[in-house]
């Protein structure tokens, strides 16, 4: 993946600075729930390289049979992916995850290049500022993206 130049914004984490990663990887965070689910698999199925994590595991675990790497847990997900996807359904959950070594791993432990957090869960404008927040603390860019309407048409596809 080519690197991606995040200048500051309104509505952006205000990080600037090159991004990068594994840009043929991503991790999807709740690749169980219905959002995640479509995402990751329709991911696996066009070639890209997909790691998968859900907190309910068997729920992620079919992802495997369309050439997904399911995670024991998000963090290990997270390592080496040039974008980390969540799809969880609340902003506690969603934090929760980010910061049980997700962050760290997205940080690359000093290097240069960082991942991209592509936020796609309906979280709301509140909580997507406390996300924006900590992906600068972190110095991780950021992207509020949420899906809406995905739920079960998404899931049948």
């Amino acid at each position: 993946m080519a690197a991606i130049d995040a200048a500051a914004s309104p509505g952006t984490s205000g990080v600037a600075g090159t991004f990068g990663g594994d840009g043929d990887t991503v991790a999807v965070l709740g690749a169980g729930g219905p959002m995640g689910f479509s995402v990751a698999r329709d991911l696996a199925r066009a070639g890209v390289a997909v790691r998968a994590w859900d907190g309910m595991p068997r729920a992620a675990e079919p992802l495997a049979n369309d050439g997904a790497f399911v995670a024991a847990s998000a963090a290990e997900a997270a390592r080496g992916a040039g974008i980390v996807l969540t799809t969880l359904p609340e902003v506690d959950a969603v934090l929760t995850v980010m910061q049980d070594g997700v962050l760290d791993a997205m940080r690359g432990a000093g290097h240069e290049e960082h991942a991209i957090w592509l936020q796609m869960g309906a979280i709301g404008e509140a909580a997507t500022q406390r996300c924006i927040r900590l992906a600068g603390r972190y110095g991780v860019g950021f992207v509020d993206a949420p899906l809406l309407g995905a739920g079960q048409d998404g899931a049948a596809s």
